[in-house]
């Protein structure tokens, strides 16, 4: 008889004890599992931006392009990107003018259709000389493809190849994506030119040298 009273306070600890030890688990697995959650968060993250970024290298490396010298059939072409690209664009004459007098580059996909183009021209400061950048655009559906760099890469080999090392361009000064450009290939701001454009927007001289 003595022992029914044990049992049943054996059993009511067993009961209590297995309570509190499900709800510490409980507890446990609820916050490792918020933890879990706040990880895995975390890593989709990371993994989202890294991906961002392989995509925006992957498209710049996968979009085939050459660049080559203009021929006078690419004209039309190079007008059209011209007018799309620029609020004042230059008349189909100046580009004609261009073949004559410059270096004349243009950006041709796989397709044959002509994405970007680049002018420059040898200027002469007494003794000595200079690549001017006329004009350089690419058209709008190719850009952030890397177009506009080997561009500018290739008109500056051009120039080094005649022993030309100083380069020299004007750019808008709201033209925040040609400014980064032109800053990741070196040139560097020497003045500015108020009222320089037609609208009237002032323009940033820069320099490589």
């Amino acid at each position: 008889m003595s022992q029914l009273p044990y049992k049943k306070i054996n059993l009511d600890f067993q009961m209590y004890f297995a309570y509190k030890l499900n709800n510490y688990f409980h507890l446990e697995l609820f916050q490792s599992d918020e933890k879990c959650r706040g990880d895995i968060y975390k890593d989709q993250l990371q993994v989202s931006k890294i991906s961002n970024k392989c995509m925006k290298k992957e498209n710049q490396m996968d979009y085939n392009f050459k660049i080559r010298y203009i021929r006078e059939e690419d004209l039309s072409a190079v007008y059209e990107i011209e007018k799309r690209s620029f609020l004042e664009p230059n008349d189909f004459l100046t580009l004609v003018n261009y073949l004559k007098n410059s270096i004349f580059l243009v950006a041709e996909n796989e397709d044959e259709e002509i994405i970007g183009f680049i002018v420059g021209q040898i200027r002469y400061i007494q003794i000595s000389k200079y690549g001017h950048v006329m004009s350089i655009a690419v058209d709008s559906e190719f850009r952030r493809r890397g177009i506009g760099t080997a561009l500018m890469k290739e008109l500056t080999k051009k120039f080094n190849e005649k022993n030309i090392h100083q380069i020299k361009l004007e750019v808008r000064v709201s033209n925040i994506p040609a400014l980064n450009l032109y800053k990741k290939l070196g040139f560097k701001k020497k003045k500015i030119i108020r009222g320089y454009y037609p609208n009237g927007e002032d323009c940033y001289v820069l320099w490589l040298i």
